[in-house]
């Protein structure tokens, strides 16, 4: 059994930690682990690009868009 740390842990965290962002985008939303194409900011509001990255989803969820955006920026800005 793990012992769960909830928030307080992140909340000790700097949010400049770029690092640290991607590991608890990643735990809120494990599907970040799969590979997808780059989004465009103009894209995060369809249930097209929704609807061809997440085709299995009955329901559209553009907080999942969301968070594949900004798991790629953050792993652009790591990356330079």
């Amino acid at each position: 059994m793990t012992k769960n740390t909830g928030c307080a842990g992140c909340k000790s965290q700097s949010a400049e930690n770029k690092e640290n962002n991607i590991k608890m985008l990643v735990s809120f939303f494990p599907i970040l682990k799969a590979e997808y194409r780059e989004l465009k900011k103009a894209e995060l509001e369809s249930e097209k690009v929704f609807k061809e990255l997440f085709p299995d989803n009955a329901t559209v969820d553009l907080g999942l868009l969301k968070a594949v955006y900004q798991y790629q920026r953050l792993k652009i800005d790591i990356s330079k």
